[in-house]
């Protein structure tokens, strides 16, 4: 969990993340991994007046008022292989996020809740499109649904997606 100092609840909470099947093979350089699973994850973030929003402080580098380290030079000659990373499933279930902008004069809420995602396949780098499927709940009526292939390089996506019950008026 992740909060503010004088807040009650935290801003974000990550209770369950897990990850099955870790392969490593120093010679090849790569790792494979048969699943990563995360679930019921809350979010909890504005925007302020000023346009900041409030998780951003939380993450900013705090000063260490120690001299920073100095990385030394590379060694010359070919650049090894980089690593491979696989990941045969990653899974988020049942997240929760609410976002609201109080820039407006009437803060715009956005409540997003029972977002399922699954991706397959995971190759970094990234050589074929991934199947992907999502759905969610927005703002208590709507309901999204997304399957098919997204590629990364280059950026394309081949989707399917079922949009149902989605209130305009608060948007």
């Amino acid at each position: 969990a992740i909060g503010e100092r004088g807040l009650p609840e935290p801003l974000v909470t990550i209770p369950v993340a897990d990850i099955e099947g870790i392969q490593f093979d120093l010679e090849k350089r790569s790792v494979r991994i048969g699943k990563v699973y995360t679930a019921d994850a809350r979010f909890e973030a504005w925007m302020d007046v000023g346009g900041v929003v409030n998780l951003q402080p939380l993450f900013m580098p705090v000063e260490s008022g120690r001299e920073p380290v100095v990385p030394e030079p590379k060694p010359k000659g070919p650049a090894p292989e980089p690593w491979g990373v696989a990941v045969d499933q990653v899974e988020v279930r049942n997240y929760r996020a609410k976002f609201e902008d109080r820039t407006l004069t009437t803060p715009g809420v956005v409540e997003v809740d029972s977002l399922d995602v699954t991706v397959k396949d995971v190759q970094i780098p990234f050589r074929k499109p991934l199947p992907v499927s999502l759905s969610l709940t927005l703002n208590q009526t709507g309901h999204v649904d997304v399957r098919g292939r997204v590629a990364i390089e280059p950026m394309t996506a081949d989707l399917e997606m079922t949009i149902a019950q989605i209130a305009i008026k608060p948007f």
